[in-house]
């Protein structure tokens, strides 16, 4: 089984050009052209999952959503699983 930070360091590896933002670097954002979306060609959010992995954003399922409302909630219960995870393999 692949832990999820695996998953994510190969995908984002595999995903990402060479010279995308890395999460810790500052985005520019006057850079970006203005776009227009009223085009019959446009595609609305075709590179947000890149973006969002790249600030190291995930998505969680609507039951999870429910059970861990806020950042806080969901940081808290994964150190908790890291520590217990660390313990057994002491």
């Amino acid at each position: 089984m692949t832990s999820a930070e695996e998953a994510f360091a190969r995908s984002s590896a595999s995903e990402l050009p060479d010279d995308f933002p890395k999460s810790e670097d500052q985005i520019d954002l006057s850079d970006i052209p203005e776009q227009d979306f009223g085009q019959p060609d446009a595609v609305r959010g075709k590179y947000r999952d890149l973006a969002l992995a790249a600030q190291g954003f995930v998505q969680l399922d609507p039951d999870l959503r429910s059970a861990f409302p806020d950042t806080q909630s969901v940081n808290k219960v994964l150190r908790t699983m890291l520590r217990r995870r660390q313990r057994k393999a002491s």
